[in-house]
This record gives structure tokens, C-alpha cells and sequence, in this order.
């Protein structure tokens, strides 16, 4: 949660347009990806292999999978934990924490 106290920090984050570019640019590599994803599921079998070879790995790879809801759960967790201070006392956050 971001404090009123930390105004000036909250407008460096909506007014500028720079600091939205990473996530313009995450969103566009992921659309990417969903279309490549979609061309992938109407492909035949035999194609699937060939053409979409990562996408067929990471279907097939159980390890894989398991590896990413690990590190997925990993994430949640730590972002769960990080913003413990800031749920707990929002007024005395610093800047660091925001």
C-alpha cells in the first residue's frame, strides 16, 4: 500500500511514461506468446513437434511444469512477506519498502 506521506513517489510512478514501457512491453511479448500458443493447439500432430518445438516441451515436460508452480508459489510467498510491513504500519513505510 502506498502512503499519502509518499505523494511525490506515487507521481514519479503514474507521470511518467518511461516507467510503464517494461510493462508494455512484457504485455506484447505475452500476447505473442498466447497467439503463438493458439496457432500451436490447432496445428496437427505431426506439426506441433516440428514447428512449435518450445511450446511442445513445455507441454509435455512434467518436471518442467513442476518447476514453474514452485517457482510461481515462490513469488506469491516472498510478495506476501515483502509487503508485510507496509499492511502492518502504512504511515511509518519508507520509501524503500514503497
Amino acid at each position: 500500500m502506498i502512503d499519502t506521506n509518499n505523494y511525490f513517489l506515487l507521481q514519479a510512478i503514474i507521470s511518467k511514461p518511461w516507467t510503464k514501457l517494461g510493462n508494455v512491453g512484457l504485455a506484447g511479448l505475452l500476447a505473442c506468446f498466447y497467439n503463438r500458443l493458439l496457432k500451436f493447439r490447432e496445428a496437427p500432430k505431426e506439426e506441433k513437434s516440428n514447428k512449435y518445438y518450445v511450446i511442445d516441451k513445455f507441454v509435455k515436460s512434467h518436471a518442467l511444469g513442476s518447476l514453474l508452480a514452485l517457482c510461481a508459489t515462490a513469488l506469491i510467498v516472498t510478495n506476501l512477506l515483502i509487503a508485510w510491513p507496509a499492511n502492518c504500519d502504512p504511515a511509518g513505510v519508507s520509501r524503500t519498502v514503497n
